[in-house]
């Protein structure tokens, strides 16, 4: 097993302590202890409960992916513009359009 994290008595979330410690009193009214290994084995329950209960889930951060998106969406645009400027003709339909979409946005006639 892991070790428990020390927790500073200051940031002690005193309402879970609070409800585990009612929850350890009950049980061990109904399973009284036989030898210290019961005691350990309670209080190591009880510590690795509150860790459980007070730690926050992480969520895994897409900003490397929306980079990635990015800069692809700014090379399809400077690949369209350099295609323009190369050979206007060669740009058909929906490129033809963005393209001079890209022109207008940025100011660059």
């Amino acid at each position: 097993m892991t070790p428990s994290k020390k927790i500073n008595s200051l940031k002690v979330d005193h309402k879970v302590l609070g409800m585990l410690d009612e929850v350890v009193g009950d049980f061990v009214k109904t399973h009284p202890p036989r030898n210290m290994t019961d005691i350990a084995k309670n209080l190591q329950s009880v510590q690795l409960s509150y860790q459980s209960l007070t730690t926050k889930e992480k969520k895994e951060s897409t900003w490397l992916e929306n980079i990635g998106k990015k800069i692809d969406e700014l090379e399809r645009k400077k690949t369209l513009l350099v295609m323009y400027k190369e050979d206007s003709s060669s740009l058909k339909g929906n490129d033809l359009k963005d393209a001079r979409r890209l022109i207008g946005s940025q100011k660059l006639v």
